[in-house]
């Protein structure tokens, strides 16, 4: 890779991280007048009704529609100030110091400093989103204020951090155990309900019994520190209810992969072991196959970018992409080369193992061998069906399973393996009578 492919690929990059996490953010949340005090109040008052829907929904404040403007902001202005300790920790000291750093900026997206880089890629939507920061468009450039009083207050805390900390040391040690379920039900998931995240909560740490006083007091703390924990992982937060992963285009995107999957899987996701969630707290994705593991020895023979290869791989195929697509970008940007056709047959082979076995949003986290074994299981109980009949009705569908033959990228597309699943509530098919769910399925997975 030349040094001006090299610049020309992670100003891409950065383009994209930029645009996403800046443009997207001031889209929802510009003020549209300056206020007349720097208080956290009037600049509230700055956002148009819409907008404040939007701040208490990402902020799980419940509010009326038909509430009036000020009792509106006041409200929210009330809500913010009770939990400002509970969001300042969340947020945690290094991001709070880039935040007193950068309180009042006028944003020229050329020529940025390292600190102006860090702050919007990793502060900046999270802090908006909180309530804390407020940003309006003039003139090819973008002012942000924070308003006096919250800046005091990070001051303040700032000052006594380590005996805040103290202070809330029982809370922070739940929120660290919630924000793990949190990540893994979006690293395996895509899009998840808050239901599916306190299941994998109850994986990672099984509760004794509970009364219902204590359950309800639980309930009602969870409810209360979910919408922080969510803006701190940038996630996407609707209806109080589903959580997306950032790596989605919108919101749109969110509701459209939560409804697909749940009508395509039934509401069957796949449960993980704890292993499997304590490993996809810390991971996006799956690396500890032998699948994953004898791609990346293929990109370590064929290239010095392995670990840019892989992230666009991961991403690939996480995002449901076709190969084409992920060997028109490697190509542009002269990140992975191969020699003959033979070295492209292999690293499609290779590529399309990994993607069978990994575990896919758009599964529930099922992998497509463990649905493909899984239909296969189902057809052995009919005398009249085998195998080949299975594969030739999948290829005549175009959910072709990929041949280790291939030959030219871009010639064919390159498919995972694809089945149509069996719904919990569909009768069985051994011919009992019975609900799937309550018949064959815990037998068959």
């Amino acid at each position: 890779m030349t040094d001006q492919v090299k610049d020309n690929f992670e100003e891409e990059i950065f383009g994209q991280l930029f645009s996403e996490g800046v443009s997207a953010t001031l889209d929802k949340y510009e003020i549209k007048k300056l206020p007349k005090e720097m208080t956290l109040s009037s600049f509230l008052a700055g956002y148009t009704k819409e907008k404040l829907f939007a701040l208490a929904d990402d902020n799980g404040i419940e509010i009326t529609k038909s509430w009036k403007k000020a009792y509106l902001v006041e409200h929210i202005h009330d809500e913010i100030m009770e939990t400002i300790e509970e969001r300042l920790l969340i947020l945690g000291e290094d991001h709070l110091k880039l935040l007193r750093k950068f309180k009042f900026h006028i944003l020229r997206p050329k020529n940025l400093s390292d600190k102006e880089i860090e702050f919007y890629l990793t502060v900046y939507s999270k802090a908006v989103r909180m309530g804390l920061l407020f940003s309006m468009d003039e003139k090819d450039q973008m002012v942000t204020w924070m308003p006096d009083d919250i800046g005091k207050l990070i001051h303040d805390v700032l000052d006594n951090f380590a005996e805040i900390k103290k202070k809330h040391q029982s809370q922070i040690r739940v929120w660290e155990q919630i924000d793990e379920a949190l990540i893994a039900s979006i690293h395996l998931y895509g899009a998840a309900s808050l239901s599916r995240v306190m299941e994998l909560l109850e994986i990672l740490y099984p509760e004794p019994n509970l009364t219902n006083e204590q359950i309800i007091e639980f309930s009602g703390f969870v409810s209360k520190i979910i919408p922080f924990l969510v803006i701190k992982n940038n996630y996407y937060f609707i209806d109080k209810y589903i959580v997306g992963s950032h790596q989605l285009a919108d919101e749109e995107e969110v509701v459209d992969l939560y409804r697909y999957v749940t009508s395509k899987m039934d509401r069957d996701y796949y449960e993980p072991t704890k292993e499997d969630v304590q490993y996809f707290a810390k991971h996006s994705f799956d690396c500890r196959t032998d699948e994953y593991k004898g791609l990346k020895q293929f990109i370590l023979k064929n290239t010095k970018h392995v670990d840019q290869v892989m992230d666009l791989i991961e991403y690939n195929i996480k995002m449901d992409f076709n190969l084409s697509d992920l060997m028109k970008e490697v190509a542009d940007f002269e990140l992975l080369q191969f020699n003959n056709e033979e070295q492209i047959g292999e690293f499609a082979d290779l590529y399309t193992q990994l993607n069978n076995n990994t575990r896919l949003w758009e599964n529930a986290g099922y992998t497509p061998s463990e649905l493909f074994a899984q239909e296969t299981n189902n057809l052995d109980m009919y005398n009249d069906f085998n195998i080949l009949d299975l594969v030739e009705e999948e290829q005549s569908q175009d959910n072709i399973i990929p041949l280790a033959s291939y030959q030219k990228i871009g010639n064919k597309k390159q498919e995972p393996i694809r089945v149509n699943k069996i719904g919990r509530n569909e009768p069985c098919p051994c011919g009992s009578g019975k609900k799937y769910k309550k018949c064959c399925m815990k037998k068959n997975k």
